[in-house]
């Protein structure tokens, strides 16, 4: 009745939160992000400090720019809640705080121009119903158009949360996957912009973050595709003809390489197949995937060998491009754990634990099901993705305290295309270790939970998806190109057919699937 009784007033709350964004925050010229936030976890004497920074992205200016604190006067208690909220529309953050002295009076902003913003609000002055679950907190952005019309409406503003509980009973396990891909397009290897990434851009700060993690609460996954995709731009004998590289970029893709190998030897590592192979496309056009199998795991296995690295062998599909009959099929294959989405196992509930075990004809299969929280508005940054880990397990906590048999955790699946800053490995860890996250959480890795003797899922798993995979020309020529291959090794003395293993695996990747055309 409580938990009803707080849906039913947060709804009434976000009913008078103010209207919608505008078309102006819908043209995209201002953007607002998240970059520092305090506490954590909220307390009576608190007072909430948010900091971020507005940009202006288009070509006219912004006057009298005005950042306020938004946060309903009563918690979420439950996953279902947060989600409800979420999908029903962006309005859901809460009241806006307009008392003077509680919003920034930002100013002026030319175009293509940033700046930063900073609010803080004493917990006592916004009349907070109190402890029990988790509060979204975001800010608004109100300013003047260059034709002089200001709205009530927001015309920008990101959200995230902050929970508020009494220290629990039993840390909740929290941890975070860090997969490492290619994450270009198949078709548009641009060697410079992925040497800048790694000297000063996302793939610096994405392995930065990963080795600043805990080992505890890290789990690594790693297509090995990546490593020899980069590894002819860390020597000078290998380089491509036409790209021009200095000696020190080239220092830094061999460093970079170098520590990545480093953080996978010393992780819970995952290995998934070689440049992650459209397993739809195998489970379409069965008439050609025993070969093509064979021709993926040689160069899985030695590219491991190659490279001297173990790990747990692991099956990656597409986000909705999983079915009940590949699930039979990878388990033919062996219990390899598989990634999953939440929208693969619709009747999954948090309650159920990050990791489960579905039955197959060939014996059970692991499942890490990736169960992030819907988009909120704003840029992620690491302070976000911190309050996402303490809000699942805030939520963890009140799940567990309501059912007995709750495995609720906060194992987090990071975007292998997002860039956490230079900073991000420390705020991150703040989620795992450290007063931020003030007991609600102990770090775990995925190994861990699979450890756990994982609760069966007998939820629906789709019979069949309408996800566009590989064509079965592109397959069928793959498997010609393999059996060449054969051929070839077999008249050319001291031939090696390494280089068709991740040849011909490497034109199956789900990359190519928006290039069939150039993959073919």
């Amino acid at each position: 009745m409580r938990a009803w009784l707080t849906a039913v007033v947060v709804a009434l709350s976000l009913l008078v939160a103010g209207p919608t964004s505008t078309a102006s925050a819908d043209d995209g010229a201002l953007t607002v992000r998240i970059d520092a936030l305090t506490p954590s976890q909220l307390d009576a004497d608190a007072t909430i400090r948010m900091r971020g920074t507005i940009r202006n992205t288009g070509s006219t200016p912004w006057t009298a720019v005005q950042a306020y604190l938004v946060i309903p006067r009563f918690p979420f208690q439950s996953r279902e809640q947060i989600e409800t909220a979420i999908e029903d529309g962006q309005s859901y953050t809460g009241e806006r705080i307009v008392d003077p002295g509680t919003f920034d009076e930002v100013g002026d902003i030319a175009p293509g121009a940033s700046v930063t913003f900073d609010i803080a609000v004493p917990v006592s002055r916004i009349g907070l119903a109190g402890e029990g679950g988790v509060y979204p907190v975001g800010v608004q952005i109100l300013a003047t158009d260059a034709e002089g019309f200001r709205s009530t409406d927001s015309v920008a503003r990101a959200t995230t949360f902050v929970p508020w509980l009494d220290r629990p009973d039993t840390a909740i396990p929290a941890g975070f996957v860090w997969p490492f891909t290619p994450t270009w397009s198949a078709a548009s290897f641009d060697p410079t912009a992925v040497v800048a990434s790694i000297t000063s851009g996302q793939l610096r700060n994405y392995l930065d973050a990963a080795t600043a993690t805990p080992r505890g609460g890290r789990t690594v996954v790693l297509d090995l595709s990546l490593l020899d995709a980069l590894e002819p731009l860390s020597d000078p004998e290998t380089v491509p003809a036409g790209v021009s590289l200095t000696p020190e970029q080239i220092d830094a893709v061999a460093t970079w390489l170098g520590r990545l190998r480093e953080l996978a030897l010393d992780s819970t590592t995952w290995i998934v197949s070689y440049a992650r192979a459209d397993e739809l496309a195998l489970h379409r056009y069965p008439e050609n995937a025993e070969v093509l199998l064979q021709r993926i795991d040689a160069a899985t296995t030695r590219a491991m060998t190659r490279h001297s690295l173990t790990g747990t062998r692991a099956n990656w599909p597409t986000i909705s491009g999983l079915t009940r009959g590949m699930l039979e099929e990878m388990r033919a294959r062996g219990d390899h754990p598989t990634f999953v989405s939440r929208r693969s196992v619709p009747e999954w509930e948090p309650r159920l634990g990050s990791v489960v075990s579905v039955e197959t004809g060939n014996g059970p299969i692991p499942l890490l099901v990736n169960g992030t929280l819907p988009d909120t508005p704003g840029a992620e940054t690491a302070v976000t993705v911190r309050q996402r880990v303490l809000t699942d397990a805030a939520l963890g906590v009140l799940s567990r305290e309501t059912d007995p048999t709750s495995r609720a955790d906060a194992l987090t699946v990071i975007d292998p295309s997002w860039n956490p800053g230079r900073n991000g490995g420390r705020v991150l860890t703040q989620a795992l270790v450290g007063r931020p996250s003030a007991g609600l959480t102990r770090p775990v890795t995925a190994a861990d939970l699979l450890r756990g003797a994982p609760v069966t899922y007998t939820g629906e798993i789709p019979r069949d998806v309408t996800t566009t995979s590989l064509p079965a020309q592109l397959l069928d020529r793959a498997a010609t190109l393999s059996r060449t291959a054969d051929l070839f090794t077999e008249i050319v003395t001291d031939e090696d057919d390494l280089m068709f293993d991740r040849e011909v695996s490497g034109v199956l990747s789900v990359r190519w699937r928006s290039d069939a055309d150039e993959a073919l």
